[in-house]
């Protein structure tokens, strides 16, 4: 039997029988996520109760665990679970996790507290979320405005006034101020709806929160003092006649863009948020293909065609099996006990249509398989799926909260205000703030969504190619129909380790060779946080808010899996002057050497040239 990675999850034949099983042995307790009810009396020894009590910080023998801190992996993997669970509604379950968890003696950051909270909140149950902020409360958390402003909505939609007043009052007193938190916390359009009654009941107005301002160095002194006073430079949106004016009043060397109209900018920003919500975009290649095919590549095309179809289907009805298969298991929890949370790949295979990820795995890594002879690591395909449906995840959740309508709503007044004759002389970052706090009740632009480390992308690609090694199947002749299509094998690298390899077969090769390279290539996608913009980027105003307007980026490039990179760049005290450099260099337009390209691509029809750095047109395929 086939086995991909010797990684710690169950097969899915175990898991239907598992299932099964849990099914006829079910007892009698109380189902997770039935409202605030209490597990019934005479349920089996070991059942766990479906109320589960956050403040427990006790072991399973009613001794305390002594505090231990978690690794950098385990953390990034648990708040990716939680976040996963809470993501699907299943809160229930994300706190059985979360206290397994506290009982060892793990502790969790206030933030992690806050998505538990405002998930109980957002499902209306009133004691989950007063038991677990009660928790808070009694172990010594310290609450931030967060955790506050969810409170304060939880008892506004019940009209509790009398509680919402005592969380008015905590909060005045712990420096978090009714009339900045708005600006203070991440809450979606209909939460911060709640906190504007909240305001009004207790007649208080909602002013802007005061924004940090320098110290700056002194090399970058100057671009703030330059704003504060007219200039005869062009405006960022004013179009200059070549090189008339070169010395610009920053001495970047910033060059102007094109002026668009209203019509012609909102055109531009449709697309571009078409593109971002996509994924991808399909830019056309520049090798030379045939215009006209022949009757024999007429019937490799339909072999090529139908052979994707086919695959696609075969794996989504896989995968929709297999997840259903989960949320029964997820159903008995209590009959299998607190430690069985099914496989590892689950709940993230959940987060996303079937669909979408049989077309990750069909259009992105079987084109990247086939495109190499000897196969490729693991490894690589597993972060290259994970990658992608994180991206496509955190677009849906953006979408989902308003966030994608409120950055669009908030882009064309930027443009507007720039486009006046007497613009407003301030940091693009300060102005697209201002303009941010202005619609606070539009809800947060920020999504809390913590990046999938490589333990999640090992158990998801995992699990995804081994349901394609065991879908796909060659139908090209009589003597290959039903064999698979693609495998697994172990290749030496060059320190001597075993490193695992999916490959493709002998004839996919060939049909790749004969016909996709020459045919299906005239077109490609390239990844939408890869491409340049219709229009001026969003200014940066944060680490990672800022360029895209829905795509998921950080301000500074890395290499895979460099989490302390990404906590030192949260810690940083101040980066204004680093994101106003960059909004300054992000309003510069740019064009393409067609001449430079042209000779490039006549270059690469030739078949290549290596010293001059230009690809080889055709790989070499077995034959």
């Amino acid at each position: 039997m086939f086995r991909l990675v010797r990684c710690p999850c169950l097969r899915f034949s175990q898991l239907r029988l598992l299932s099964a099983k849990a099914r006829r042995t079910r007892p009698s307790a109380a189902e997770p996520g039935q409202g605030d009810r209490e597990p019934r009396e005479g349920a089996a020894e070991g059942t766990v109760p479906s109320v589960s009590v956050p403040s427990t910080s006790v072991d399973s023998g009613g001794s305390r665990s002594a505090p231990q801190t978690l690794s950098l992996h385990d953390s990034l993997y648990i708040s990716s679970l939680l976040d996963a669970y809470l993501g699907l509604g299943m809160v229930s379950e994300a706190e059985l996790v979360f206290n397994r968890h506290r009982r060892e003696g793990h502790t969790f950051p206030v933030s992690v507290y806050n998505k538990i909270l405002q998930s109980w909140v957002k499902k209306g149950s009133q004691l989950r979320a007063v038991m677990l902020f009660e928790s808070m409360v009694r172990d010594g958390v310290d609450c931030n405005a967060q955790t506050h402003a969810i409170m304060l909505v939880l008892h506004t939609r019940r009209k509790n006034w009398d509680a919402a007043k005592k969380i008015v009052a905590r909060m005045e007193s712990e420096g978090y101020p009714l009339k900045h938190i708005l600006q203070m916390a991440q809450l979606s359009k209909t939460e911060a709806a709640e906190v504007l009654k909240a305001m009004d009941h207790f007649r208080v107005s909602a002013e802007k929160l005061p924004r940090q301002v320098g110290p700056y160095p002194r090399v970058v002194r100057s671009l703030y003092d330059d704003w504060s006073r007219e200039s005869d430079t062009e405006r960022p949106g004013e179009v200059t006649s070549g090189e008339e004016k070169s010395e610009e009043r920053l001495g970047v060397g910033v060059a102007s863009v094109k002026v668009f109209s209203p019509d012609e900018l909102k055109d531009r920003l449709r697309r571009q948020l078409q593109m971002e919500q996509q994924g991808y975009l399909s830019a056309p290649s520049i090798a030379a293909v045939h215009k006209t095919d022949s009757p024999e590549e007429e019937a490799l095309k339909e072999s090529t065609h139908r052979l994707m179809r086919q695959w696609r289907r075969d794996l989504t009805a896989a995968l929709k099996r297999d997840n259903e298969d989960f949320k029964t298991v997820v159903k008995c929890l209590p009959a299998l006990g607190s430690k069985f949370f099914g496989p590892k790949q689950y709940p993230f295979l959940l987060l996303l249509p079937a669909e979408v990820w049989a077309d990750i795995v069909v259009e992105e890594v079987v084109v990247h398989i086939l495109g190499q002879q000897q196969g490729l690591p693991l490894t690589f395909l597993c972060r290259l799926i994970c990658d992608s449906a994180w991206h496509k995840y955190v677009v849906l959740q953006k979408k989902q909260r308003g966030v994608v309508e409120k950055t669009s709503q908030l882009y064309q007044q930027f443009m507007s205000h720039l486009a006046t004759p007497s613009p407003p002389h301030l940091p693009h970052r300060q102005l697209w703030q201002d303009m941010d706090d202005a619609l606070a009740s539009a809800g947060s632009l920020s999504v809390d969504i913590p990046k999938w480390p490589f333990t999640v992308a090992s158990y998801v690609g995992a699990g995804l190619l081994s349901r394609l090694i065991d879908t796909a199947k060659l139908s090209l002749s009589d003597d290959c129909n039903g064999e698979a299509a693609f495998f697994h094998s172990y290749e030496a690298g060059e320190n001597g380790w075993q490193a695992g390899h999916v490959k493709g077969h002998q004839k996919l090769f060939k049909l790749f060779k004969k016909y996709y390279i020459k045919h299906e290539s005239t077109h490609f996608r390239l990844a939408a946080e890869l491409t340049p913009m219709l229009i001026p980027p969003r200014p940066w105003s944060q680490v990672n808010e800022g360029g895209y307007f829905v795509n998921p980026v950080s301000i500074m490039r890395s290499v895979a899996d460099v989490y302390q990179h990404h906590s030192l760049l949260q810690q940083a005290p101040n980066l204004n002057a680093v994101f106003d450099s960059l909004n300054v260099l992000g309003t510069c337009s740019w064009r393409i050497n067609t001449r430079i390209l042209d000779l490039v691509t006549e270059i690469f029809n030739r078949g290549g040239n290596d010293d001059l750095g230009v690809p080889v047109r055709d790989p070499v395929f077995p034959e």
